[in-house]
């Protein structure tokens, strides 16, 4: 009869015992042979449907001669070119539907390991075509409205985008158009692209990839385009009075 003693240690004996041997086993066992199915060229979506060139591949021990590869139960191919094995199919040349995958490798002793199997849904070129227009459709459709409503937004505004008064930026802020050097207020119809907009130019109408500016940078570009206003008003013979009546009138806009 055991002692107390000996119930509680002969378990935690055997325990450990199995904890230290467990890795020993693990390496002792067959390590098998692992299919895998790679895309070369076509479609390959979700829960395993296919349609394109695909190949396979193993994973299998160092003695391994040959493999030979199943759809259903149809041979496929058969390979001896280590170290994956490859062979390559189109699922076109196969009935649309569920189909599955296997493989046999053949060891230098002729012992043969069997792979797991792989389920794949064979689609039709045109049901993959229906499934990647259904994923890219709706993208490139937002895209190309927001690039629509960028093009067209300084038209819709019309005039009243023209005006400008020095300081008044709004919600966005301001940039400084690359092309003329003159700043104006970003816009809400401005697509955005990283950390960049792009943004239409109310002063020489081009279109330029720009950032939003710092107060100070703006302020600098103000006092360059005024002092360029009135050295073009001067060559022209607008009085300083007149200036200012254009200006006065060129704000309404703004009203």
């Amino acid at each position: 009869m055991l002692t107390k003693q000996q119930r509680i240690t002969l378990p935690l004996f055997a325990a450990l015992l199995l904890f230290f041997a467990a890795p020993a086993l693990a390496q002792s066992e067959d390590p098998g042979l692992r299919l895998k199915l790679h895309r070369d060229f076509g479609y390959g979506g979700f829960s395993g449907d296919i349609q394109g060139n695909f190949s396979l591949t193993v994973d299998g021990p160092a003695d391994l001669v040959t493999v030979r590869y199943y759809i259903d139960e149809t041979l496929l191919d058969e390979s001896g070119d280590s170290p994956d094995f490859r062979v390559r199919f189109v699922t076109d040349d196969h009935a649309p539907g569920l189909h599955v995958l296997s493989a046999v490798g053949v060891l230098a002793d002729g012992s043969e390991l069997n792979s797991q199997t792989i389920q794949s849904y064979f689609l039709s070129k045109e049901s993959a075509d229906d499934m990647v227009f259904g994923i890219i459709g709706p993208i490139f459709a937002i895209v190309g409205v927001v690039v629509a409503l960028s093009a067209l937004a300084p038209l819709m505004m019309g005039k009243r985008r023209k005006a400008f008064k020095p300081g008044q930026y709004g919600m966005l802020g301001g940039a400084v158009c690359p092309k003329c050097a003159r700043p104006f207020s970003l816009t809400f119809f401005g697509l955005k692209l990283g950390f960049a907009r792009l943004e239409h130019c109310p002063h020489c109408g081009k279109w330029s990839l720009v950032r939003r500016a710092r107060p100070e940078d703006l302020e600098a570009a103000e006092r360059l385009m005024m002092s360029s206003d009135a050295a073009g008003a001067a060559e022209m013979g607008e009085t300083e009075a007149d200036r200012l009546r254009r200006m006065v009138d060129e704000s309404r806009y703004d009203e």
